[in-house]
């Protein structure tokens, strides 16, 4: 990129230093044109002067000629035929004229061929020293010189099969590190028994090692074989799948390993896992996108608006569009965001009643800010759950001046939740403290949920 800046660096001045010296040649052309008019004048006069000399000759020859053969001499010198196109003859004096200036006049056309083959030798001159000095300015890419040779063709195909064919291998690598590493089904260990020194017997003996027979003679023993022992848990790997991590903090297997309760009686438990906010592996999205009768997978509506959720809100501010459908809002079409916040008073919530036929056991969750959440962002809130609204409401996760969710407009934030074997009908959110803003509004415009769905018409 230098090289290139320089080149068209020097180019310009080059230009430059042309454009001043165009405009001295064109200086100097005026003054040879005024000098050659000039020129021309003086050689009209001279041969208006050498007419009327050889005019004043020419009377005085006319006077001393005697006799009628000088005169008729003088006729036949002095006559002209006529004219090619017509007229009358020429008199004396423009047949002199005729006849002067030709020398004058080659002598003339002589000198301008010289000046202008001498301004042309020197303004060629001029622009190669330019060009030469442009030239040497302008500095050489070094690896325009010596390229490295290009491989043939055999070698590139060598090359393209080599790298068609390790992509599978790699894939098919991958795949099985990943399965091996991050599936939570029962795997398969195979252990190799240690091996033990045996010295040679001198008679026959049988020996019992473990679980394996051997039976030795004299000189020969059977080396040990190796056993294969199948050990099944249903512990939960220590970290997440690598690109899969979501905000919260990972307790030692020891601590996450539990047998999880049987599903309840009559239902079909489905689980979902959040891969990042607001993908669509959750709950809420799953209820949007299913047919309520037959269950097919259809577009996505909201679940509030299509009447296959209930959300119920503390209080709703009037006058920026806030609606209970935009706290379980997907993903906002409208670019610069949508405001969505209940009034300014203590004690503020949303709450999702799942319905009669639908329980959730979540094990993390998601919510995203609304436009204001430049500066009015949740930062203590509670997720809380319920079967019975008359009976009160159950903690799954408290947050105090959480400052997970960024001073951002639309700002997301993700938590993991250890939820237990616990599943309810109702979430709540709910704030028991003020935002980052110092107010009680509770600003949300997107809930997602994660976990275990149980759907029965019995529940």
């Amino acid at each position: 990129m230098s090289h290139s800046i320089i080149a068209s660096q020097a180019l310009l001045a080059a230009l430059s230093k042309l454009e001043v010296r165009h405009t001295k040649l064109e200086t100097r052309h005026t003054k040879l044109q005024e000098e050659n008019e000039a020129l021309k004048a003086r050689n009209d006069a001279l041969l208006l002067l050498l007419s009327e000399m050889q005019t004043a000759s020419m009377q005085e020859l006319i006077k001393n000629a005697d006799g009628l053969d000088g005169l008729d001499a003088r006729k036949k010198r002095t006559t002209l035929p006529p004219p090619a196109l017509g007229g009358s003859h020429r008199t004396e004096q423009q047949e002199i004229m005729a006849k002067a200036p030709v020398s004058n006049i080659n002598n003339v056309k002589k000198v301008n061929a010289e000046v202008n083959a001498e301004v042309n030798a020197e303004v060629n001159a001029e622009v190669n020293a330019m060009v030469t000095t442009v030239q040497t300015a302008v500095p050489q890419c070094p690896s325009s010189d010596k390229k490295p040779p290009l491989p043939n063709k055999a070698a590139r195909e060598r090359r393209r099969k080599s790298a068609a064919a390790a992509v599978p291998v790699y894939k098919e690598n991958q795949k099985n590190y990943s399965a091996s590493r991050f599936s939570t089904s029962p795997t398969k260990q195979t252990t190799t028994a240690p091996t033990r020194k045996y010295k040679p017997p001198t008679s026959t003996m049988t020996s019992t090692m473990t679980s394996t027979t051997c039976t030795t003679t004299s000189s020969k023993l059977k080396p040990p074989t190796t056993t294969k022992i199948h050990k099944k848990t249903n512990s939960v790997p220590s970290t997440p799948p690598r690109g899969r991590r979501v905000k919260g903090v990972f307790k030692p297997r020891q601590q996450r390993e539990m047998i999880k309760p049987p599903p309840i009686a009559g239902s079909t438990v489905k689980n979902f896992t959040m891969v990042k906010p607001f993908d669509n592996n959750g709950i809420l999205f799953h209820i949007g996108t299913r047919n309520n009768k037959s269950g097919k997978l259809i577009k996505y509506r909201n679940p509030h608006n299509s009447e296959l959720i209930t959300v119920v809100a503390s209080s709703l501010f009037s006058g920026n569009g806030s609606s209970l459908g935009r706290f379980v809002q997907h993903k906002h079409t409208q670019k610069a965001g949508v405001r969505n916040c209940t009034d300014d008073k203590v004690n503020s919530y949303f709450r999702i009643d799942f319905g009669p036929t639908r329980k959730v056991e979540p094990n993390a969750y998601c919510l995203r800010a609304d436009k204001n959440g430049n500066y009015a962002t949740m930062r203590n809130w509670r997720l809380e759950g319920s079967n019975n609204l008359s009976a009160g409401w159950t903690l799954i996760k408290k947050h105090e001046n959480d400052k997970t969710m960024k001073l951002k407009s639309m700002s997301v934030g993700s938590w993991l939740v250890d939820g237990g074997s616990e599943s309810f009908r109702h979430l709540r959110i709910f704030q028991h403290g003020k935002n980052a803003g110092g107010f009680d509004q509770l600003l949300c415009a997107g809930f997602e949920v994660y976990g275990r769905l149980f759907t029965s018409s019995t529940i």
